[in-house]
C-alpha cells in the first residue's frame, strides 16, 4: 500500500487525462481519434468537400497514429509505475529522486508549447495554409489544428523520453549491490526496466511515422518541403534516436547482470579456495571426518559454480528482438512508400 501511495504521483498530462475517462486509454485513445476524423469529415461534407476528405489518406492515418501515440505514453508511464513498485517492495530501492525527471510536467508543458509557437510561425512565414489540401479555410485551420495537437504530444513527451532513458542509466548502476543472481524476481525487475527502451522505442516509431506522412506524404507536401533534400536525414536521425533509447537501458540492464554475476562468482571461488586450504590440511591431518565434510563443502561450491554460469546476463527474450525489429521497419517501410509511389 505504500508503495502504491509513494508513486501514485508519476503521472503524465497524458495520464492525467486517461484517468479522467473510465474506458481505458486503449479505449479512450480510438474514441478520442474517430471523434477527430468524425469531425474532419463532417465539416469537409458541410462545406461541399466530400470528395477530397475521401481522397485523403494522410490525415486518418496521422490521427489515429497519434491516438495509438496518447495510448503508448500512458502504458510507459504504467510499466514505469509499476517498476518503481517492484524495485521498492523487492529490492527496498527508492527510485523517486531519479524519475521525478520523469513528471516534471512544467518542463513537458514547456516544451510542448514551445513546438506548438513553432508551428505556429512557420505557419504565419511559409504557404503551410495557403498550400493545403482543401479549400475551404475552416478545413485548413481544423487539419493545422490537428498538426499542433500531434506536435504538442510529441513536444512534452521529449523531455520525458530523455528523463526516462537517464534515470534508466542511472538506476542501473545503483541496482548492482542489491540484485541476487539466483534471485528470479530480482531478474524480472531488471528486464521490466530494461523494456522501458523498448516501448520508448516503439512510441518514437510511431512519432516519426506520423511525422512522415504528415510532412513527406500528405497531399500538400509537395508545395511546401523540398522532399529528397530532408526527408533521408529525418529518418537516419530518427532511427539513431530510436536505437539509442533502446540500447541504452538495455545495455545498462545487461552490465548489472553481468557485474552481479562476476561479484558472486568471485565470491564462490574465494570460498572454494579457502575450503580448497582446509581440506589439504584436514587431508595431511588424516582425519576422515573433517576430510569429509570439506570435501562435501567443495562439492557444494562446485555445484553453485556451475549454477552461477547459467545465470542470464542479458535481459531479452525473443518477443523484445521482434518488437524492437517492427518499430524499426515500419518508418523505413512508409519512408520507401513515399519514394516510390512518388
Amino acid at each position: 500500500m505504500e508503495s502504491e501511495v509513494m508513486f501514485e504521483t508519476y503521472k503524465s498530462l497524458i495520464d492525467r487525462f486517461h484517468h479522467r475517462i473510465p474506458f481505458g486509454p486503449f479505449t479512450n485513445s480510438v474514441v478520442v481519434g474517430g471523434a477527430l476524423y468524425a469531425t474532419l469529415v463532417g465539416l469537409a461534407v458541410i462545406l461541399g468537400e466530400g470528395s477530397k476528405v475521401a481522397a485523403d489518406y494522410a490525415t486518418p492515418l496521422v490521427i489515429f497514429g497519434v491516438a495509438y501515440a496518447l495510448y503508448m505514453e500512458s502504458r510507459i508511464m504504467e510499466e514505469i509505475r509499476e517498476t518503481a513498485r517492484n524495485l521498492w517492495s523487492d529490492l527496498a530501492y527508492d527510485s523517486r529522486k531519479w524519475l521525478s525527471l520523469v513528471v516534471d510536467l512544467r518542463i513537458r508543458l514547456a516544451s510542448g508549447v514551445l513546438l506548438v509557437v513553432f508551428l505556429s510561425l512557420l505557419a504565419v512565414t511559409t504557404p503551410v495554409l495557403d498550400a493545403g489540401w482543401y479549400e475551404a479555410l475552416a478545413l485548413r485551420l481544423y487539419v493545422f489544428a490537428l498538426t499542433t495537437v500531434a506536435a504538442f504530444i510529441g513536444g512534452e513527451a521529449g523531455p520525458a523520453v530523455i528523463a526516462v532513458v537517464f534515470s534508466a542509466y542511472k538506476m542501473s548502476n545503483e541496482l548492482s549491490s542489491r540484485v541476487e543472481p539466483f534471485n528470479f524476481q530480482h531478474f524480472l525487475i531488471l528486464k521490466r526496466l530494461a523494456r522501458w527502451g523498448l516501448l520508448l522505442s516503439v512510441f518514437g516509431s510511431i512519432l516519426i511515422s506520423v511525422a512522415i506522412v504528415w510532412t513527406f506524404v500528405a497531399p500538400f507536401n509537395r508545395a511546401i518541403f523540398d522532399i529528397p533534400v530532408i526527408s533521408s536525414p529525418f529518418l537516419i536521425l530518427g532511427l539513431l534516436i530510436m536505437a539509442y533509447c533502446f540500447l541504452t537501458p538495455f545495455l545498462a540492464i545487461h552490465g548489472v547482470l553481468k557485474t552481479t554475476k562476476q561479484r558472486k562468482t568471485f565470491e564462490v571461488i574465494q570460498a572454494f579456495d579457502e575450503v580448497y586450504k582446509r581440506t589439504s590440511k584436514a587431508l595431511e591431518t588424516k582425519d576422515p571426518e573433517e576430510t569429509r565434510k570439506e570435501v562435501e563443502r567443495l562439492t557444494n561450491l562446485k555445484a553453485m559454480l556451475d549454477v552461477l554460469t547459467l545465470a542470464p546476463e542479458w535481459p531479452w527474450d525473443i518477443n523484445m528482438l521482434r518488437t524492437f525489429i517492427v518499430s524499426l521497419a515500419l518508418p523505413v517501410i512508409l519512408f520507401l512508400a513515399q519514394r516510390l509511389l512518388g
